[in-house]
């Protein structure tokens, strides 16, 4: 038969805070705001089984998480243009580390990254006939990434342990629906 095995590695700690307000300004429209912010440690199980006495290891990946979001609506007769922006950021870390049972061990990859991305859409729907709805939208994203590997062994002095990368996107829609017939 198979031995009994027990993954010990997956254990977790999660914080998650969320915070939302909004006011509705009249004339100029709805305006919000939102925030969310999540600290998590997780254990990785690993993908095998150590059978020797004595040996131990992890692998953690601990992350930090904040995401800031603005808002604003107006609403017209036939008329409804929204938009938001926002700010996200992301820090991940992960660890892992083998002990081959006599005190010595290995520290695995090491890895950090550090993520910042920056966003902003504008939409509006609209119907200018009957039953006939028109909506359009653009979103841009500017991605700014930094990451470093101190595991990782340079093969020259210029050889890099991690590296800085940005990258932008945009993308737009349109849309146009028409129902001939009432439901």
């Amino acid at each position: 038969g198979y031995p009994v095995e027990r993954n010990t590695n997956n254990d977790f700690k999660d914080l998650h805070v969320m915070q939302e307000i909004s006011r509705d300004a009249g004339r100029a429209g709805k305006f919000g705001m939102s925030g969310w912010w999540t600290h998590s440690r997780r254990g990785i199980p690993f993908l095998k089984v150590d059978y020797r006495e004595g040996s131990e290891k992890y692998a953690r990946q601990n992350e930090s998480t904040l995401r800031v979001v603005g808002k604003w609506e107006k609403l017209w007769p036939r008329l409804r243009v929204h938009a938001n922006a926002g700010y996200l950021y992301s820090d991940l870390f992960y660890r892992s580390r083998l002990d081959y049972g006599n005190g010595q061990g290995t520290d695995q990859p090491l890895s950090q990254s550090y993520i910042n991305t920056f966003f902003g859409r504008l939409g509006a729907q609209a119907e200018p006939a009957k039953r006939l709805l028109v909506s359009g939208s653009a979103t841009f994203y500017q991605h700014m990434v930094a990451t470093n590997d101190a595991a990782y062994i340079p093969r020259s002095p210029d050889d890099p342990t991690g590296y800085r990368q940005a990258r932008s996107e945009f993308s737009a829609l349109a849309t146009a629906r028409y129902e001939p017939l009432e439901r």
